[in-house]
């Protein structure tokens, strides 16, 4: 029997001796925020921080809040929805947060977490800020070795001001990222005006740091940030008269008065057209010559539409343009 124990005895010290190391192994594929410290993790947000793009085109609440129709296209699905809606009651507009409403949607606009992913429009700023923090740590030469995607993130960020002010107006202007939870989330609205000047100057540097083309269909270059920066300057253009206007609805739309704001929509569209209508071969084509040009199926699945009648008045509208960034 002693012998019996004495076996037993050394094939659990065995047992034991053997597993230990494992017992004490640590993970190492863990990431934590020390991740976005690096180029690779600073690539890989940059990557992952598209997702603001989907808001447009692809999720509903694009459909929603950006359609350029009238309100009775929203999508609904319930008869109260239905009604609220396309009736154009207030209450389409109002606080209830469930069904097709336009609060849910602006309250997933500004931020939400869906499928255990945050979206919207304050975690995308958060995430760029992050960036922009790492960024600045980093060595020169790495720096210079990632500074497209320095690029890419001013103009997600400065594309997220844009969407939510044209949702809201005013709204908290955050320049820096916040590692936990704040004190409180009341946060201070700032004026269009504010905000504008920050993105201005952010797509600014934008259009300068980012080239002309790059081998990654998608990515964000330069005719694609002078274009959206256009566009800014010319909606600053647009409401400066209602700085002082009678009218609320008019008078919120104000963005500040810069004198210059139209030439310097025509330099930064210029910049765009010229930089696409020398890329022949690019995956858009090319700017198109007629605006009927714009609806024609691409040249894989090219066929004639002799009933339409062609616009012959050239425009300045690109292919890579079409979706309207």
């Amino acid at each position: 029997m002693k012998k019996y124990s004495s076996i037993l005895m050394v094939v659990m010290l065995m047992f034991f001796s053997c597993t230990d190391d494992f017992l004490q192994e640590k993970p190492v594929t863990t990431l934590t925020q020390d991740y976005y410290k690096t180029v690779e993790g600073l690539e890989n947000l940059a990557k992952g921080s598209y997702q603001i793009l989907r808001f447009k085109s692809d999720y509903n609440q694009g459909n929603y809040l950006f359609g350029i129709g009238s309100d009775v296209e929203v999508f609904t699905w319930s008869l109260a929805d239905r009604i609220a809606m396309g009736g154009y009651n207030p209450d389409g507009w109002g606080p209830q947060l469930t069904g097709t409403r336009i609060a849910p949607m602006v309250n997933s606009l500004i931020g939400q977490v869906s499928g255990g992913f945050s979206e919207g429009v304050y975690p995308e700023v958060n995430r760029c800020n992050i960036f922009f923090e790492n960024y600045a740590n980093l060595s020169e030469a790495n720096q210079k070795k990632i500074i497209a995607r320095k690029g890419e993130m001013l103009f997600l960020r400065s594309y997220s001001y844009y969407l939510i002010t044209n949702v809201l107006g005013d709204a908290p202007l955050m320049l820096k990222s916040f590692s936990g939870m704040p004190d409180n989330f009341a946060f201070e609205k700032e004026k269009m005006e504010v905000i504008y000047k920050q993105i201005i100057a952010d797509m600014r540097e934008a259009v300068e740091i980012l080239p002309e083309t790059s081998t990654e269909l998608g990515r964000i270059t330069k005719p694609a940030a002078a274009h959206l920066l256009a566009k800014m300057y010319l909606n600053r253009a647009q409401a400066a008269e209602f700085q002082n206007s009678s009218e609320p609805t008019l008078k919120a739309l104000y963005k500040g008065t810069v004198t210059s704001d139209l030439d310097s929509a025509i330099h930064y569209s210029t910049i765009a057209i010229n930089i696409v209508s020398q890329q022949v071969n690019n995956a858009y084509g090319g700017l198109s010559p007629d605006y009927a040009s714009l609806w024609l199926n691409d040249t894989k699945y090219a066929r004639d539409y002799p009933a339409y009648t062609r616009l012959r008045t050239p425009v300045c509208h690109s292919r890579s343009f079409r979706l309207g960034i």
